[in-house]
């Protein structure tokens, strides 16, 4: 009988395979956008020109991916928060980003064109491991918007943004 199943999956998986970072990844990291961004997206979302899609289904592969907020530009921007923090798989998770974003780019989601925005949603990333991230994720066509600059992004996405079609 299985009491605490994750707890238990978790150390089976480190008995067996030796990876201590499962228990990370098991647990999704939740993060959330910075209040200065999440205020300025509260008034676009007033304004009608941002909205919460919370979930997208991906073109071609038909899975969901968890976005918090949207707004058009041209192309439609899902905003989707990054928590970089050391001690996570990064590799594994710029990986699926990029995948991601590319199919979002590359093919019309819910009939629009739209690119994947990841902003940074803390501080304790390295800058190097920013560095890292934004230069590999605009290979596949993602703004990668780092924790310093979440204000600027959030500015330029007032100016910018337009009533949703």
């Amino acid at each position: 009988m299985v009491a605490e199943p994750q707890e238990d999956l978790i150390s089976l998986y480190e008995e067996l395979v030796g990876d201590r970072d499962l228990s990370v990844i098991g647990t999704e990291v939740h993060a959330t956008l910075p209040a200065s961004v999440a205020e300025v997206f509260g008034r676009l979302e007033a304004q009608k020109k941002a909205w919460r899609p919370g979930r997208i289904i991906l073109p071609h592969v038909n899975r969901p991916f968890d976005v918090a907020i949207a707004f058009q530009n041209g192309r439609l921007n899902y905003v989707r928060p990054e928590s970089l923090a050391p001690g996570v798989r990064l590799d594994d998770r710029m990986t699926k980003l990029g995948f991601n974003g590319q199919l979002v780019f590359k093919h019309p989601v819910e009939g629009h064109d739209a690119q994947l925005v990841v902003l940074l949603s803390d501080p304790e990333a390295t800058p190097e491991t920013e560095r890292r991230f934004a230069e590999t994720l605009r290979e596949f066509c993602v703004r990668f918007s780092p924790h310093d600059s979440a204000g600027q992004f959030a500015t330029e996405a007032e100016q910018m943004s337009h009533a949703r079609r």
